[in-house]
């Protein structure tokens, strides 16, 4: 499989794309901090796991843009939850 050639300009907008939809998924996080705190620390893998599937089945049900973009946002928040876990040694189903 050939791939297009892409422009550098098309790159670098890519890349400020994916940083503006992160930088929004830790703004959401940071809006619920006052509220859940960090317990996602204390929350095992597998909890965290069930969320996911549940946000995923949350995504595939969503009907408007602004629905299905906010719960996007909480998997990729779920997600870096699990990562940062892994990240700390933390990333078994026990955990």
């Amino acid at each position: 499989m050939v791939m297009p050639e892409i422009k550098p300009t098309q790159l670098l907008k890519s890349q400020e794309i994916i940083r503006s939809v992160l930088n929004e998924a830790v703004g959401v996080y940071i809006a619920e901090e006052p509220k859940k705190q960090d317990s996602w620390r204390e929350t095992q893998m597998w909890r965290l796991k069930q969320h996911l599937k549940h946000e995923i089945q949350e995504i595939d049900r969503s009907i408007t843009e602004d629905r299905f973009y906010h719960n996007c946002l909480d998997a990729i928040n779920l997600l870096a939850m699990m990562a940062a876990k892994a990240r700390m040694g933390k990333n078994t189903n026990a955990s």
